[in-house]
This record gives structure tokens, sequence and C-alpha cells, in this order.
């Protein structure tokens, strides 16, 4: 085997577990751990390993980067003779091959090093402190509060709805002819009691042709021409029902039922619609047609 020389720090992997299984310790481990392992190893047998060709360059460039290099044997000096002049001593001869500086042996951490600075730099946290008492009666009332308003809410939800199914002129006119309607059979129709069980149960008389005559007489001037001409001559898009039409041909229609005045009405007619396009929020047929046709 070819012997080991140069510094330990630009050694692959792979030669450094050639070392350590040449020196005979553990090969196993990472690139820093190999070279901690092997560097302890060669100062702990310094005595024994330096002399070995097999070891003594790891150690020769060990000295050149800082370590200190062992003094060379000096010779002990014969006694002068009498015949014989002292030889002086020859200066050694420079070596012939150049000695290269090399890096010195950096020393990484291990893991376990590592951890334990990680764990010593890591700052201490405090644990949050429990809520105080005041907190928690504080959430307690803005619970018990929002509560009651859900409660509060849920019971005027009809209410609610109520006010705002009356809060529109179709289904109060929708309304008021069905009041009429009602109230239009019980003046009109005849009624006789029939013995259910003991007691009279009242039923209409519909058979009678007074009664449907008196219906249609209704019917036509207070619900059929005013809910087709509601969706016929409309100021609020020809798709929707303008209840202020129906109301006005309503109107027009219980004027000529008690007095036959055309020309009153059919005037009153033509200022109502005239006002009714007037007002701001109207959407007159004729817009309505050009900007679909756009």
């Amino acid at each position: 085997m070819a012997p080991f020389s140069g510094s330990l720090q630009p050694k692959k992997k792979a030669d450094l577990q050639n070392i350590a299984t040449s020196l005979g310790i553990s090969d196993a481990g990472t690139k820093d751990e190999l070279q901690l392992r092997i560097k302890k190893h060669l100062d702990n047998n310094q005595d024994v390993l330096e002399g070995d060709p097999q070891y003594a360059g790891l150690y020769g460039i060990r000295s050149r980067g800082g370590a200190v290099a062992r003094k060379p044997s000096l010779q002990p000096q014969l006694p002068s003779s009498r015949l014989a002049p002292p030889k002086e001593p020859t200066p050694p001869s420079p070596s012939p091959r150049k000695a290269v500086p090399m890096d010195p042996i950096v020393e990484t951490p291990g893991r376990g090093e590592v951890s334990v600075m990680l764990k010593a730099m890591t700052p201490f946290v405090k644990a949050p402190l429990p809520p105080s008492t005041a907190s928690i009666s504080t959430i307690a009332t803005a619970r018990r509060g929002l509560s009651t308003m859900v409660v509060q809410v849920k019971q005027a939800e009809p209410l609610v709805k109520t006010r705002s199914w009356m809060s529109n002129a179709a289904h109060i006119w929708l309304l008021s002819a069905l009041i009429e309607f009602v109230v239009l059979l019980g003046a009109v129709v005849p009624w006789a009691w029939a013995p259910v069980g003991g007691t009279s149960v009242p039923y209409p008389l519909l058979q009678n042709r007074v009664v449907w005559m008196a219906i249609a007489w209704w019917a036509g001037p207070t619900v059929v021409v005013p809910g087709v001409l509601g969706h016929l001559v409309s100021f609020r898009g020809r798709d929707s029902f303008d209840p202020l039409t129906a109301w006005v041909v309503r109107l027009a229609g219980v004027v000529l039922v008690e007095e036959p005045r055309w020309r009153v009405v059919t005037a009153s007619v033509g200022v109502a619609f005239a006002f009714a396009e007037a007002m701001p929020g109207s959407a007159p047929f004729a817009d309505t047609e050009s900007e679909e046709v756009d």
C-alpha cells in the first residue's frame, strides 16, 4: 500500500476511510467525524506512527501547518587528535524536493456539539399566563348578550317579513281586491244551513245566476282590466307588473261604474300616466326596447 501524505482537510471521504481502515479504527460516520477520529488517533500515537514511513507524511505536513517539529539529534563530537586535524562540519545538503505548504487542519464540531450550541442559543420562551377571572366573566357576558340578540331577531323575523310584503304596491293591490271579493261574497251570495252531526253548518248557494253576474260585474273593472293593463302599460319595464297603472285603471273603472263620465275619466287616466312616466326611476317601453336592441 502506498504511504499516506498530505493534509486531512482536502481529502475525500473514501481516502479518509482508507486511512482509518489502515490505522485499525472505525471508518463509519461523516467526513468531518472521520477527520476528527483520524487526527485524534495520530496525536495519541505520534511516537509510534511518526517513525512509520506509511504515516510519516501525515505528520510532516501537520508540523508545517503549525505543530512543533522535533529537533534534529546532535551527534557528539570526537576529541581532537594531534595527528589528524579536526574536520570542519559540512553543511547539510539542501533537499532536492521543495516543500509545498499545505492548509492547516481545521477542526469541525460534531453533530452533538452543534446541537448543544443550538440549544444554548435558543431563547427561553415563557408560557402564556392563564386568562384572568375578569376576562372570563366578560366573555361569558358577551355570549349571553349575543344569545339574547339572536333570540330577539328570530322573534322579530315574522314581523319584518310581513312589513316587507306589505310595503309593496302590487301586494296591496292584490290584498285589497281579495278583501273586496270576500265582502262581496258575504253580501251577495245567499247562505243556507245544513244539519251535520247535531249542529248546523252554513254553506253558500252558488246556483243562483244573480250571484255570478254580480261577481263578473265586480271582477271586470276591479281585477281583470287593471291586471291586464298593469302588464301592458308598465313604467318599470315591459316584463314587470306596474301597480301604479293597475291602481289608475281600477279607480277609473270604479268611477265609470258609478257614473259613466267617459271624457273626464279618460282625461284623468292620461294625466295620471303622464305623471307616472315623468316620475324618477321610470323605464318607458321605447327606452327599454332601444337598450335591448343596442
